[in-house]
């Protein structure tokens, strides 16, 4: 159970009920990804870390960039120092968002 992490995707806002079916489809195919469930305004997951890898990691990220959800929690499913470094990084894009809420 240490290797679970529970993930909320919360507020989300759906430009229709396809692009929910389509967040809920992506989210599924991810490996790592486990119990997608509903909740108020948005989603919840669980993410199993240990086999949480790079592209499992890109492609929960870009959904949370997709949709406007707070990457902060991201924090705790990075599943390497490499990809730890590449996160974090002050070029990236979104880094001003992850020294806002910090």
């Amino acid at each position: 159970m240490g290797n679970i992490v529970k993930i909320s995707m919360k507020p989300v806002s759906y430009y229709s009920k396809l692009d929910e079916l389509s967040l809920v489809r992506n989210l599924r195919d991810i490996p790592s990804v486990e119990n997608v469930i509903y909740v108020d305004c948005g989603m919840e997951f669980e993410v199993d870390k240990a086999i949480c890898d790079w592209n499992q990691f890109k492609d929960i990220l870009s959904l949370f960039i997709r949709y406007e959800v707070d990457i902060n929690q991201l924090k705790t499913i990075v599943p390497d120092e490499e990809v730890e470094a590449w996160f974090l990084a002050p070029e990236r894009k979104w880094h001003k968002r992850l020294v806002a809420s910090d």
